[in-house]
């Protein structure tokens, strides 16, 4: 379960600032007359009449933001069911970048590299596969995964 952190929001027609409590990043919508601005003219707190707030959040927290490659493959799990195999991933390279946009621009670098290094690899459904290099933008640093092995249920 998400932890619950407190930040301060402005409504973003009058301005008005107050606390929220919250469980997720970014800005939040309030509908009807539950968490609605009081500031804002009564009307603006109603649902039958569009009421809504759209809070800003004031308090973002910074984000980091990694450019991970991986090379990923598909890794026997077992004989239930006659076979099954599940998705897995090796830390090939991560990237700490200051903002999202950075970040974009060392994706786009990456993936370029990438598609040189998948060249003559075949897809990981093959049974020739040997993985093929993957990129993502993810707020952690990379990790190897799964972190166990999975077992068949």
């Amino acid at each position: 379960m998400a932890e619950i952190t407190i930040k301060d929001y402005e409504c973003t027609k009058c301005g008005f600032v107050k606390k929220q409590g919250t469980n997720h990043y970014g800005n939040t919508w309030s509908v009807g007359h539950y968490n609605c601005c009081p500031e804002c003219p009564p009307y603006a707190k109603y649902p039958e009449f569009g009421g809504q707030t759209l809070w800003k959040c004031i308090e973002e927290e910074a984000l980091e933001w990694w450019v991970n490659t991986y090379l990923t493959d598909r890794a026997y799990g077992g004989p239930e069911e006659g076979g099954w195999y599940y998705d897995c991933g090796e830390v090939k390279a991560g990237f700490q970048c200051e903002t999202e946009e950075d970040a974009q621009i060392v994706k786009e670098e990456m993936i370029e590299v990438c598609i040189k290094w998948n060249e003559d690899r075949p897809d990981i459904s093959s049974v020739l596969s040997e993985g093929r290099y993957f990129v993502c933008i993810e707020n952690t640093p990379p990790e190897n995964y799964p972190q166990e092995r999975p077992y068949y249920e």
